[in-house]
Order: structure tokens, then C-alpha cells, then sequence
């Protein structure tokens, strides 16, 4: 048996046949489908339609044969890469090429060889569309036509999936950078989310709607027969003050449900790159890329989350939730989940104080609490710094959750100021964040009838108390719960 040689531009070869992503990808009904063709045409057991790639050749459809690949050295196909015209091989027994192959010798005993060239950009020969008989013979030339044909479709297919890929490997490059660069800009952020500053503007709207009609009635009921002309004025200005807040809740309603669309459709923009790849051999660098897309979204879900809680709070929609739990157990996974983020290049200590008693709170607006506050003091340390988490149980009805860092601390003049919606210390605004964690903090704990307090000291660090209830508000199922938390950044 004589080994082929390697074609002249093989290295240029491999590249455009890597760039093609088949290579070990699942089987598809159009590729198949040639294969028998092929073998319906040109009237012969086997058809395969296979790729010559550095050691091996691979079949990516198979008819008549049960093996996906073979040894390069032992492959006809590996002589049709040198000729861009149909391969034949009327009888590989008393070819010296051939006649001691192993695949002509046992095997599927070859002995009838044609292969139509499959080639692709830049002239390369990447692999064959061929027919293979166990007996000697010639095939006709309507089957050599038919077979040159169904070769041409190949190329086509490959042809439309390497250039897809191409195109959505820089789609999905560009959508990563441009979704990374606006996550990471607190400007670009604040953006996004700047119609927040219209919510805020339709709550004191309607406090202040509130207390002008209720002046406006009392008013009228103070009115005598006599002034029933200038009530009726009183009237329509208070009617005209109901249609503008009717107006302004649905501004609110708009805008929630625009910015619901909004990550729906980004969800939808994942999930179509994903069933694009499924089938597909993706480079390593696309798949990287297409995790990075994968954890952009999951952070800007919890965003989303984190804006719908402040929203629902200031409205007061949010329906409290209280269920019963294991504190102890609920800050060991919150600690865990951290450390798996963070690869566990965070130290965080836990210590309980107290007699530990049941709590009954709101599973979302604890996570989202700890969740933001831990995430903050991970964020604004260094690795080499030690964080505290305590739970302190000070009597039978109040828990309180004090979070203690060695990070870049808050300066005294922003410090009345961080739980305010969109407000960063003057000394984080160089660091990713969206200003938002802290004021959902807050939010949680008020809808908890809590309380939380800061002490920090810039350069030293920042120690976070939270104070709850114990029962919020009992309901009936009893968890010891392991919840899946959002670590956030403020």
C-alpha cells in the first residue's frame, strides 16, 4: 500500500476545512440526504460523504457503512484532494495504490472507488461526495454528471454554513463588546435605566395629586348655596388632576412593560445564537464568547429584577412573601454562592450570636439584601481582605445582619446619600456599578419593617446592620432554604 502525499497548500487547506466547523458534528437530514442520493443514483452500496481533516478522514454522512472514520493514510478520498476532477477507481484489488489496503483487504472489501472533489473557497479540496461497490465497475456518465451534481450541493451547503458562522461569530463578538462596554460604563447604564427618574417624578406626583383633591373636597363640602360656581370650578380642576394621573399611571405602565420587552427580546437574541451553534463545532473562541453573552444576560435579568423591586415599592405593589427558614443555613449558601463566583478568592466569615430562633421573611428580599451588600463588599476589597458576615440574634422577635469589610470605605459627605436611587461615592466612580444595589437594599428591608445603618470610614472599610423582624408576616411552609442568589454591584 502506498501512503498519499500531502497536497501543496495543506496547512492553507486545513484552516478553510476548521472554518467550515463540521468536523464531528451531529448528523443533519440535508447532508444524509445526498449521501443517498448518491447511492440511488450511481446504484452502489455505500456513499459517504466525507472530510480529509489532519490524521483522519470523517464522514459527516454515511450510507452502507457503520464507522465514522478511518485513518487518513488509509483513505481514497485522500488522493481525490489533489485534482479538482472526478476520482475513479474501477477496481482497487489490482491498483498497487490500493491492492494491500486494509479497507480493499477486510473491511467493507473495496473494490469500486469514485469521488467527486468537494471544493471550497480558494480552491481548497477539503474532502468528497464518493460511491463505493464491493465488485468492480464503471458508472455511466449520467451517474458521473449526476454524482459532479450532488458534489456542487455539498459545496453549497458548506459554503452558506461557513459564511454563517463567520457572520455570527462577528455579530456575536460585537454584541458581546457592545454589551459588555454598556455594562461596565456606569454612564451608559444610568442611561438605560434613566426613565427610573420619571417613576420617582409620578410617586411624588401623586402624593402631591393626593393632598391638593383632598383639599379640593373638603372644599366643596365646606361650600354654601352660593358659591355652587365656584365649586363646579373646584370640581372640573379636580376632575382635570384625576385624567393627568390617569395619564401618568399609564406612562408607569409603558414604561415597565417597555423595559420588560426589552430583556425579553435580549433572551430571545441568546436563544437564537444558541439554537444557531447547536448543531455546530464551534471555534473555543465562540464558545467563550457565547458564555460571556450568556452571563451578560443572567446580570442584566437581576437588574431587571433589582428595578422592577424599586418600582414595585414606591408604587406599593410589591406583595410580601414571608416564608419560614433556617437563617443559618440561608447565609451558609449565600456565602457559598459567592465564593463560587468569585472562585473562592474571597475570605468571608460567619458567626452567629444569640439563641437562633425561626424567621419568617421574605425569601427574595433577603437574598436580594445580603446578596447586594456581600456582593458590594467583595467588589470594594481587595483579595487579600477578610469579610464578616454576623447573625445576631439580640431577643425572640429581631435578627440583625451586620456585614463587615476592609474595603475602599465610604467618604462622610456621600454617606447620607447611597441609599438614594442612581448615587455612587465619590471615590467608586471609576469602578463598574449602576447605583441601584444599595437603594434596593433598603427597599427590602423597609417592606420588611426593618432598618439598616452604615459606619465607614474611607480606607479602612464599611460594617452594614441590618435589623428585621423575626416574622414579617407568618404563612404556612416551613424552609430550610438553599435559594439561588444575585450577587449585585452598587
Amino acid at each position: 500500500m502506498i501512503s498519499p502525499l500531502l497536497p501543496a497548500n495543506e496547512t492553507e487547506r486545513l484552516q478553510v476545512l476548521h472554518e467550515c466547523h463540521i468536523l464531528d458534528t451531529h448528523p443533519e437530514p440535508a447532508f444524509d440526504n445526498i449521501a443517498a442520493l448518491a447511492a440511488s443514483i450511481c446504484q452502489t452500496p455505500i456513499a459517504l460523504i466525507s472530510f480529509i481533516d489532519r490524521h483522519r478522514q470523517w464522514f459527516k454522512a454515511k450510507v452502507g457503512l457503520g464507522i465514522s472514520e478511518t485513518p487518513r493514510e488509509f483513505a481514497f478520498c485522500a488522493y481525490t484532494i489533489f485534482q479538482p476532477t472526478l476520482f475513479t477507481i474501477p477496481d482497487a484489488s489490482q491498483d498497487t495504490r490500493f491492492a494491500h489496503n486494509p479497507l480493499v483487504v477486510a473491511g467493507p472489501k473495496i473494490r469500486f472507488y469514485a469521488g467527486a472533489p468537494l471544493i471550497v473557497s480558494k480552491g481548497c479540496i477539503i474532502g468528497t461526495l464518493c460511491v463505493i461497490d464491493h465488485a468492480p465497475r464503471e458508472l455511466t456518465l449520467e451517474q458521473l454528471h449526476g454524482l459532479r451534481l450532488l458534489a456542487c450541493r455539498v459545496v453549497d451547503l458548506l459554503e452558506r454554513r461557513r459564511q454563517q458562522t463567520l457572520e455570527l461569530e462577528a455579530s456575536l463578538k460585537y454584541f458581546t463588546d457592545q454589551l459588555q462596554d454598556s455594562l461596565n460604563d456606569p454612564i451608559d447604564q444610568r442611561d438605560m435605566l434613566e426613565d427610573l427618574y420619571l417613576l420617582q417624578q409620578l410617586k411624588e406626583t401623586e402624593t402631591q395629586f393626593v393632598e391638593h383633591t383632598e383639599t379640593q373636597w373638603e372644599k366643596v363640602f365646606r361650600q354654601t348655596q352660593q358659591e355652587q360656581v365656584a365649586t363646579s370650578q373646584i370640581l372640573l380642576e379636580a376632575l382635570e388632576d384625576l385624567e393627568a394621573m390617569q395619564k401618568l399611571a399609564r406612562r408607569q405602565s409603558q414604561f415597565v412593560t417597555r423595559l420588560l420587552s426589552q430583556y425579553c427580546h435580549l433572551l430571545s437574541v441568546v436563544q437564537s445564537i444558541a439554537t444557531s451553534l447547536d448543531n455546530t463545532r464551534m471555534a473555543v473562541q465562540t464558545q467563550e464568547l457565547l458564555q460571556v453573552v450568556r452571563n451578560l444576560v443572567i446580570l442584566m435579568i437581576h437588574q431587571l429584577e433589582d428595578v422592577l423591586l424599586v418600582i414595585q415599592a414606591n408604587l406599593g405593589t410589591y406583595e410580601l412573601s414571608p416564608n419560614g427558614l433556617d437563617l443559618t443555613q440561608f447565609c451558609q449558601a449565600m456565602i457559598r454562592q459567592l465564593q463560587q463566583v468569585h472562585r473562592n478568592d474571597r475570605k468571608i466569615q460567619f458567626f452567629i450570636q444569640g439563641n437562633p430562633h425561626r424567621a419568617y421573611l421574605d425569601l427574595r428580599l433577603l437574598g436580594q439584601i445580603l446578596g447586594h451588600v456581600l456582593g458590594n463588599a467583595i467588589h470594594y476589597s481587595s483579595r487579600a481582605s477578610v469579610i464578616t458576615l454576623k447573625l445576631i440574634y439580640p431577643d425572640s422577635e429581631t435578627v440583625i445582619f451586620q456585614i463587615q469589610d476592609q474595603g475602599i470605605g465610604i467618604p462622610i459627605a456621600d454617606q447620607p446619600n447611597i441609599f438614594e436611587m442612581f448615587y455612587r461615592g465619590s471615590n467608586a466612580n471609576q469602578l463598574p456599578g449602576t447605583g441601584i444595589g444599595l437603594t434596593v437594599v433598603k427597599k427590602a428591608v423597609e417592606l420588611q419593617g426593618g432598618d439598616i445603618t452604615v459606619e465607614s470610614i474611607v480606607g479602612v472599610g464599611s460594617t452594614f446592620t441590618i435589623t428585621l423582624p423575626l416574622d414579617s408576616g407568618r404563612s404556612q411552609s416551613w424552609q430550610v432554604a438553599d435559594q439561588s442568589f444575585h450577587p449585585g454591584t452598587t
